[in-house]
This record gives C-alpha cells, structure tokens and sequence, in this order.
C-alpha cells in the first residue's frame, strides 16, 4: 500500500511540475528579455525550453513507473 502512495505521490507531482516548469521557463525569459531588450521572443522561448523540461520530467517519470518491480 505505500508502496501504491508513493505512485500516486509522484503521479501527483508530475501534474504540478509541467505547468511550473513553463510558468519558471515563461518569466525567466522575461526577464532576460526585458535586461537584453530582445522583446517577448525570449519569454517563448523560455516557455518552449520549460515545456521540454516538464515533458522530460514526465518522460524519466513514466521511464521509472515501466520498471518491473521486485517482489518482496
């Protein structure tokens, strides 16, 4: 059973971290946009590179919820 909760805990977390991973990619490109003066092209191109990251995220995820797990 806890073993059960620790998915779900990581499920949980996943839901959380791809949404602040492109809020984070969003406004630090903001603000490197802002002190560069390259307009809002930085903005979305930190948000694309916060995407990637929370898909990565996701990714090593479900690659760690595939393993087989040993029986005890």
């Amino acid at each position: 059973m806890a073993r059960d909760l620790a998915g779900l805990g990581e499920a949980l977390g996943a839901g959380i971290v791809l949404p602040a991973c492109t809020v984070a990619g969003y406004l630090g490109g903001r603000f490197v946009g802002r002190h560069l003066h390259w307009g809002d092209a930085a903005a979305y191109a930190g948000a694309a590179l916060g995407v990637a990251a929370g898909f990565w995220n996701l990714f090593s995820l479900l690659k760690r919820a595939d393993r087989p797990k040993s029986p005890k």
